[in-house]
């Protein structure tokens, strides 16, 4: 059993979604609209050409939560605009797969055609980190192709779990939708992103409180991984020490950065240095360019996950779900570890 008096979220992700504007001007179709209790905001996937089978929703919670029923509202399920159920397309049959540390389970359910809640009951308590929620079959609608999803919710002993976090990625996620509405082309935004590397390997992406992620980019192939190790402005040796002690006391720098000034490298090409292991394990994740997203997909126990953190690009920082790093180009950067140990 985990928490079950809140769900905060970290992340809402999808495979893909439905990129225009209407409706007052509001941008109706990012994943976290599922999760904001207003049924004339709604997901819809955007597959080129079919009905979005095998598309799918990522929720992340900064922390496991446990609960015993899920209800999910099928379809544009719009009180103002109640046409709207029929003329797009609902879903039929739905994959739910929960996941905890590297505990899961899945299951498929068949919803009904009708827009209102309708429950998922477990015999016994659930727990989970991440649910992602994959269309298996749809039923038709009578004008477009495009399959929604208003509502989705988790209750433990009949009471709902309130979400937190939801505004702040609502607001993120609209702002998202406007620069994919604005640019509709993601080979655009991939010429973009792939041109901050300038032919180099990485890039550093380093936010306020000096942590990292580090972007690895062969032969157009992505990787993205990140640590517990900080990234600071270079300068003096007593300066770094005092850097690094200020963020991180419990590991050995002091004998690391003395290390790294008896190397004959000349240091004052760089504008940083980072020191500290790389925690993530990566060879079980995957990452791919989207529109303005990074997608990702790991494997939990044999189970294939996917998700997506969403990029925006200005000037000289790039936005991860919202939040700000500054991105450093890998020769700005003396990775320590790197040199000793790859």
């Amino acid at each position: 059993m985990a928490q079950t008096n809140s769900a905060d979220l970290y992340s809402v992700g999808a495979s893909s979604e439905l990129v225009e504007a209407q409706y007052d001007g509001k941008y109706l179709y990012p994943p976290i609209n599922i999760l904001d209790g207003n049924f004339d905001t709604v997901w819809c996937e955007a597959e080129k050409n079919g009905p979005g089978i095998g598309q799918s929703i990522t929720i992340v919670f900064s922390g496991p939560v446990s609960f015993d029923r899920i209800e999910i509202i099928n379809g544009f399920a719009s009180k103002t605009h109640p046409d709207y159920y029929k003329k797009n397309n609902r879903v039929k049959k739905i994959q739910i797969t929960q996941t905890a540390d590297k505990h899961y389970q899945q299951g498929t359910y068949d919803l009904y055609d009708a827009p209102r809640w309708q429950p998922i009951v477990f015999a016994h308590a659930q727990t989970a980190q991440t649910i992602v929620l994959k269309i298996v079959d749809v039923y038709k609608g009578d004008k477009y192709d495009d399959t929604c999803i208003a509502g989705f919710r988790l209750l433990y002993k009949g009471k709902e779990i309130p979400y937190t976090n939801v505004d702040k990625i609502k607001a993120v996620q609209e702002e998202n939708s406007k620069l994919m509405l604005k640019n509709q082309k993601s080979q655009d935004f991939k010429k973009q992103f792939m041109g901050l590397f300038n032919e180099q390997s990485y890039l550093y992406l380093r936010n306020s409180d000096s942590n990292f992620i580090r972007l690895y980019n062969s032969m157009n192939n992505l990787s993205l991984r990140k640590g517990p190790g900080i990234m600071v402005k270079m300068g003096s040796k007593d300066q770094l020490i005092r850097d690094y002690a200020a963020n991180r006391k419990t590991y050995d720098y002091e004998r690391m950065i003395n290390e790294l000034f008896d190397t004959s490298e000349d240091l004052s090409k760089y504008d940083y240095v980072l020191l500290g292991d790389y925690w993530d394990d990566w060879r079980r994740e995957t990452y791919s360019l989207g529109n303005y997203r990074i997608n990702k997909k790991e494997i939990v126990d044999y189970i294939e996950v996917e998700s997506s953190i969403i990029v925006s690009i200005e000037g000289n920082y790039m936005y991860l779900n919202g939040l700000r790093y500054e991105i450093i180009p890998q020769n700005k950067v003396m990775d320590f570890r790197e040199e000793i140990y790859y």
